[in-house]
């Protein structure tokens, strides 16, 4: 009398027939790959709604094989698109660019001033998926809570703002962003004290300075302090 059961007998066929064990290990592989792609393109697109929706704009890289994108298109290719700019910029009347927006969210000119909360919740986890390289800011009501964040983004290297509540130690967040490479700065409210807060970094190329509180003064010894290479725009 044989005591195995039917389910028993079914797993022993299945174990003779290596086709099956071979499309189960491709599935498993493809899930293990798929899934977590498929989350990370929806997360994305999930923030990028949420950017554009309170005003701002996000710039991509396009990503994936050329041939393929001359293949599919750009529309198919979106997926491997990532995020490398953010902005939140005044509307301009005329000669407006704008970056492209893969949620059709929010096309019309900026339609708020950022806030902590909207930078917190979107901007901050957009930059641990991706990592930003630009951020543009010139119209905001942000805090020290944001500027804090916003210098842990590690791959930033361009960074423009104009914000009266950027002050010195706003800029001391910065002292440790060593892959910054062009620091705008327009209408904040940094002193000399407070520029010396870039001296370590040795990568940063270009500042620019305008209606800031900085002398003549602290700007040659910036200058002075870092390589030849750096450039004090005006």
């Amino acid at each position: 009398m044989n005591d195995e059961t039917p389910k028993t007998r079914l797993w022993k066929r299945l174990l003779h027939r290596p086709g099956w064990l071979i499309a189960l290990a491709v599935c498993l592989l493809l899930s293990a790959v798929l899934v977590p792609f498929g989350w990370r393109y929806y997360r994305t697109w999930q923030l990028v709604a949420g950017i554009e929706a309170h005003g701002g704009r996000v710039g991509f890289n396009q990503g994936g094989p050329q041939w393929l994108r001359d293949v599919v298109g750009d529309e198919w290719m979106k997926p491997f698109d990532a995020p490398e700019q953010v902005s939140w910029k005044k509307p301009r009347t005329s000669g407006a660019w704008t970056l492209p927006s893969i949620s059709g969210v929010g096309s019309g000119p900026p339609k708020e001033k950022l806030t902590d909360a909207v930078f917190i919740r979107y901007v901050v986890p957009l930059d641990d998926l991706h990592g930003i390289r630009t951020v543009v800011i010139d119209r905001s009501n942000l805090t020290h809570r944001s500027f804090k964040e916003l210098a842990q983004f590690e791959h930033l290297e361009v960074l423009s703002l104009s914000d009266k509540a950027f002050d010195d130690e706003a800029l001391g967040h910065f002292s440790m962003s060593f892959n910054l490479q062009k620091l705008f700065l327009s209408g904040t409210s940094i002193s000399d004290e407070g520029l010396q807060h870039l001296y370590w970094l040795e990568n940063l190329k270009v500042v620019s300075l305008y209606d800031t509180n900085v002398t003549s003064q602290a700007e040659w010894r910036l200058q002075r302090r870092l390589s030849s290479r750096f450039k004090l725009d005006e």
